[in-house]
């Protein structure tokens, strides 16, 4: 089998057209879309884009910032799910199979309700979304964030069960090798024991540059991916060395984040791949 690769393009990494151009001519074979509401709108203008370079869309990726689906008020939440369903109507028209998703929001670090009870609102309103998105032949994907961005959702276990209470059959996990390589022990180990729940996954190095340039070790996540016969896409998620990546993008020069990890992220999986 060979690993399909994306990358990002919209909001935090470059103009989504000009991104699109770029990853064709480095050898990618989708992009995932950041899942901003200004970008709702131009959705049919995105698809040519990615038409017009022989790419395809791969994934969203949802800017869950003030999308909490499993906060104590229910308005809260109808609103998050009201959202949610935006973002899938948005993938629809881009012909993108997978929406990723969280049951809380981007850096929410305390509990306003107890656990369980969070986690069953959370599920609930998942699955008012998978219902919705099934109709478009979308999947959700739940990412296991870790325990810097969330409180709620932290390991693959975690993730696991957390699907497992949805109960929909096209809502599935996903991880990220950045979080994976703080909350878990076996990162290899957590991709195997994801057998049959894994459909998407987030790839960054230790530091969250391009693969290569952080100390993770990626081939034994590699044979992990090949063992499991992963078939969904290997996605770059790569942030500029800062906490605040938006300050920092308005203070630096980006040129290096924009055209030279995407270069390195690609040579240094491709080669590993063609190793295993």
């Amino acid at each position: 089998m060979s690993f399909k690769y994306a990358y990002q393009v919209g909001a935090l990494w470059g103009d989504v057209y000009q991104g699109v151009k770029k990853l064709a001519r480095i050898g990618y074979d989708s992009v995932e879309v950041a899942g901003v509401p200004s970008y709702f709108h131009e959705a049919d203008k995105i698809k040519k884009a990615v038409d017009a370079e022989g790419l395809i869309v791969s994934s969203i990726c949802t800017m869950c910032q003030d999308c909490d689906l499993a906060f104590p008020r229910i308005e809260e939440r109808k609103k998050g799910v009201q959202y949610m369903c935006r973002v899938v109507d948005f993938a629809g028209t881009l012909n993108c199979k997978r929406v990723v998703i969280n049951p809380t929001r981007l850096t929410k670090w305390t509990p306003l309700a107890p656990r369980k009870d969070e986690l069953a609102w959370g599920a609930e309103s998942i699955a008012e979304v998978a219902d919705y998105a099934k109709t478009k032949g979308i999947t959700l994907c739940v990412e296991a964030w870790n325990r810097y961005d969330t409180y709620l959702i932290n390991t693959a276990e975690q993730c696991r069960n957390f699907v497992d209470m949805v109960k929909r059959d096209n809502v599935g996990i996903m991880l990220d090798t950045f979080h994976l390589n703080i909350e878990e022990v076996d990162m290899a180990k957590a991709i195997l024991d994801s057998r049959g729940y894994l459909v998407h996954l987030h790839v960054g190095d230790s530091n969250r540059a391009a693969p290569g340039m952080g100390h993770t070790d990626f081939v034994p996540l590699m044979k992990a991916l090949k063992e499991i016969d992963y078939q969904g896409y290997i996605t770059m998620e790569l942030v500029p060395p800062a906490a605040d990546p938006e300050t920092y993008q308005d203070m630096n020069d980006m040129t290096n984040f924009h055209e030279e990890y995407p270069k390195i992220a690609l040579k240094t999986l491709k080669a590993i791949e063609k190793s295993l």
